[in-house]
């Protein structure tokens, strides 16, 4: 997609709040390839929800979004990916919610980062924590650029900045459990998607 048709989508292409809850009921009964929410460029996150409705008294609200695709080919596009993280920290704010997740591509590139970018993704990303809202980011393909380490990711930049899960996480609460898991080469990607689901589904 390009820059100017991202922008021309608006506020709803980059985010919308959820409270994330994924019903063992519709859980498929085998393991597969490909699970509810799982595509092979992004990361994935996965909630089980654990508690019936009944009985839901949630611990934690958080805002889930994935593919920022922040850059700076014209200013227009940074104006607008550094807006993007200013309006889901807004959003944050209004819904009481203590965290948003970005799953994964929150660089447009992965090589063609500049030290403008950096910095104003930084300063961003400050001003966010100041607010008393965290970024949880996942890497996406686009924010890992060896596939042969997957370690490495231009976001460790932010790591005083943001909350970044560069190895799979899994997160239980009280009432739900939330499975976190970057992206890695596709081979290895279907195995670790099916060994998080294993812990968190139980197949």
């Amino acid at each position: 997609t390009s820059s100017a048709k991202r922008r021309s989508m608006g506020p709803s292409w980059y985010t919308r709040l959820i409270r994330a809850t994924y019903s063992p009921s519709t859980a498929p009964s085998a393991p597969s390839d490909t699970l509810p929410g799982h595509q092979t460029d992004e990361a994935l996150v996965l909630a089980v929800r654990v508690l019936p409705p009944a009985q839901e008294s949630p611990s934690m609200n958080l805002i889930f979004t994935c593919d920022w695709h922040i850059s700076d080919d014209t200013p227009e596009d940074l104006t607008y990916g550094l807006q993007i993280i200013r309006d889901a920290c807004t959003l944050a704010l209004a819904h009481k919610c203590s965290h948003i997740v970005v799953a994964g591509d929150f660089f447009h590139y992965k090589h063609k980062l500049s030290p403008r970018l950096l910095v104003a993704v930084q300063e961003t990303l400050r001003w966010v924590r100041r607010q008393g809202v965290g970024v949880i980011v996942i890497p996406g393909n686009h924010d890992r650029p060896d596939s042969n380490d997957p370690n490495w990711t231009p976001l460790l930049l932010f790591k005083q900045d943001c909350i970044l899960v560069n190895e799979s996480r899994i997160l239980v609460e009280p009432d739900c459990v939330i499975a976190m898991v970057p992206w890695l080469a596709p081979d290895k990607y279907r195995e670790e998607v099916k060994a998080v689901a294993h812990q968190c589904l139980g197949y």
